[in-house]
């Protein structure tokens, strides 16, 4: 029997500390400076956060450059454009990992598809203030500025649960500050 309650424990150990970030939430978005909207902090939690920054110069791909670092190390990526200056389709890579991102309608950055293998989350523009999932898919997610107006900080309210990943959590942050600040 105690043999039994070692290996029980030892299971729930390995699974619950055993996860990586890929089952982790996106709480909130901040710029890093006030008058610029090309390096964000797309927040985890207080200790985890992804940090992003949009090329510099003569930027026609809209390159954002990805790192960030948990328990497994440093993980690099970037989403762009897949076309010189053609907002319509973006590729997204961070770790191994490659996503699609899409307008739904030609030249309308209002509604974003992204897909992630099987998975796939349709986001909306909601007004000048917030963005939230379209489907009728039994989850909330939901990006809002913390200060109606300020574009600088971003709360995002997301109880998906596994219906979407971590990587598709933080394309539709990037996508949402991509459309918000720079189209």
């Amino acid at each position: 029997m105690h043999n039994y309650k070692i290996l029980y424990i030892f299971f729930l150990s390995f699974v619950f500390l055993g996860q990586s970030v890929t089952c982790q939430k996106i709480e909130a978005a901040y710029s890093e400076w006030d008058n610029q909207f090309d390096e964000w902090n797309i927040h985890v939690n207080e200790e985890l956060y992804v940090h992003a920054i949009r090329q510099f110069g003569a930027n026609t791909y809209s390159r954002w450059n990805l790192v960030y670092e948990d328990d497994e190390g440093l993980h690099r990526g970037f989403m762009q454009s897949k076309r010189a200056e053609d907002f319509n389709y973006f590729d997204f890579y961070i770790g191994n990992e490659q996503l699609m991102i899409t307008t739904v309608y030609a030249n309308n950055p209002t509604i974003w598809k992204i897909q992630h293998y099987d998975k796939t989350l349709i986001i909306q523009n909601r007004g000048p203030f917030e963005w939230s999932k379209r489907s009728s898919r039994e989850f909330e997610w939901n990006m809002y500025q913390v200060n109606e107006g300020f574009i600088h900080d971003w709360y995002i309210d997301d109880n998906s649960q596994d219906e979407i990943t971590f990587e598709m959590r933080v394309a539709a942050t990037l996508i949402v500050l991509e459309t918000v600040a720079f189209m």
